[in-house]
């Protein structure tokens, strides 16, 4: 096919694993580095950001094994 482009969706996912995974590793060397609370902070958003690409949905952990 003339002009197809195909995504290796593989190869998509590992670049965000990895990247978000990097952003965490920054974030903590910061932290650990500065003491800094503010610092502190982000890099436990950038771990919740990192776990986040292997949990499901909001919402949907409840609803395992019968649970509303």
């Amino acid at each position: 096919m003339k002009g197809s482009n195909i995504i290796d969706i593989a190869s998509r996912r590992e670049a965000i694993q990895s990247a978000r995974w990097d952003a965490y590793a920054g974030a903590l060397r910061r932290a650990q580095a500065t003491f800094d609370i503010r610092d502190g902070i982000a890099a436990g958003e950038a771990w919740r950001d990192f776990l986040a690409l292997f949990l499901p949905p909001q919402g949907e952990l409840c609803k395992f094994r019968g649970r509303k």
